[in-house]
């Protein structure tokens, strides 16, 4: 099984960031972003601001999601006690910087103004007024709102008014359901500290469990888009402060709404029953172990390249002649080339938005996007991918690119 696409939302506040030193900063949340792109990390939400203040690390946020080529929109967090209109102006003023943000959310969960709880009807008012204000000040871009159902249901029930009916993005966190801690205390990790920290390579198996669910949504709302579902997991690759992170699931149509991506690919195919598939190793050194999980002995390591005959999977494993090892690092050969692609430059046009990957094959790490209608040079094709001039590799499949 592959990478579940996912999103991570930042901000200044989380430990994850303010408490790193600047001068690693850069570095330090580079090494991050890119452990969680090579997992399935899509997409990002950095928060611009709050109040009337611009976040002060959204600049390094968006250019680390620049340079790893991560689609990414903004969102500002909304304080109850500073004139709506003004907030909403400044988040604005704030987003003309980044003109590549697909998306823009409100974050509707403030209740109190300097600790005071403050009225329904009030909150219900500022809120309202914050929703027209983006209406009249963000038109022709997509905007929605964060929130949750318990602060709705508590503090501004009204929101249910006007609040959009779908692709919306909601905060449900499982770290409260039992499914979920005996999940990780499956994977020998620890739910709720650092106690005992797991591989971050667990994190596809996670956001596939979690796939399994659904988060609890006001009343009225029968669909999400964007669903925040956990905010910590003490992977081992991450520093202790990097651990604290907002990871969101989203929708195939949510992704395509906010992110303007499509995160479908061509489907898989499935072997006929007894069939034996070949793959090849694509990591330095894959760890040989003697049952379909971590847990299991270590018998030997293989080398990059070397291709072994699948007998069986479970559970995201391969058994072959010698043990078991994780498919994450295999990539399937193909048994039957298809008709050799002429070694003459030619162009393609794009019918869908797909991935442009750095080696060919979808478990090639991900450079960027090519949009619909986008006129592509290619230099070569191999096994169902084309070679792009420009570098790195998309499908070949007539399905998402034409020969023109």
């Amino acid at each position: 099984m592959g990478n579940v696409p996912f999103i991570v939302d930042f901000s200044s506040w989380q430990t994850a960031w303010t408490a790193m030193p600047k001068n690693i900063f850069t570095l330090r949340g580079t090494e991050a972003i890119k452990l969680l792109k090579d997992r399935g990390l899509a997409a990002a939400i950095a928060r611009a601001g709050y109040g009337t203040t611009k976040d002060f690390l959204v600049d390094t946020l968006i250019g680390l999601f620049r340079t790893l080529k991560i689609p990414f929109g903004l969102y500002w967090y909304l304080y109850p006690g500073i004139n709506a209109e003004n907030q909403i102006s400044a988040f604005l003023e704030v987003s003309k910087a980044y003109p590549d943000a697909t998306c823009f959310f409100i974050d509707v969960e403030e209740y109190t103004a300097n600790k005071v709880v403050l009225s329904k009807p009030y909150l219900e008012a500022f809120y309202k007024k914050a929703w027209d204000e983006v209406n009249k000040k963000f038109v022709g871009k997509k905007f929605g709102v964060y929130t949750a159902n318990w602060c709705i249901t508590s503090f501004f029930p009204n929101v249910l008014t006007w609040l959009p009916k779908t692709n919306g993005w909601f905060a449900d966190y499982v770290k409260y359901y039992g499914w979920w801690q005996g999940f990780i205390n499956s994977l020998g990790g620890s739910w709720g500290d650092n106690t005992r920290p797991i591989s971050i390579d667990n994190l596809p198996a996670i956001f596939r469990e979690v796939q399994k669910h659904t988060p609890v949504l006001p009343s009225g709302i029968t669909e999400w888009g964007i669903w925040q579902c956990f905010t910590f997991v003490p992977f081992t690759e991450l520093t202790l402060y990097q651990r604290n992170l907002d990871y969101n699931l989203c929708t195939t149509k949510a992704f395509k709404y906010w992110f303007n991506i499509d995160i479908t690919e061509e489907p898989p195919v499935v072997p006929p029953v007894g069939t034996v598939i070949e793959y090849k190793v694509i990591i330095y050194s894959l760890n040989v172990r003697t049952g379909p999980s971590t847990k299991y002995d270590i018998k030997k390591s293989i080398p990059f390249g070397t291709v072994i005959k699948g007998l069986e999977e479970k559970n995201g494993w391969v058994r072959y002649v010698d043990g078991w090892v994780s498919k994450f690092y295999l990539a399937e050969v193909t048994s039957t080339p298809e008709p050799p692609v002429p070694t003459a430059s030619f162009k393609v046009k794009v019918l869908e938005t797909i991935f442009i990957r750095e080696s060919p094959g979808t478990l090639g790490g991900k450079l960027g996007y090519a949009v619909v209608g986008q006129i592509l040079e290619v230099t070569r094709g191999v096994d169902g991918w084309y070679k792009l001039s420009t570098g790195g590799w998309i499908t070949s499949n007539s399905r998402y690119t034409v020969k023109i």
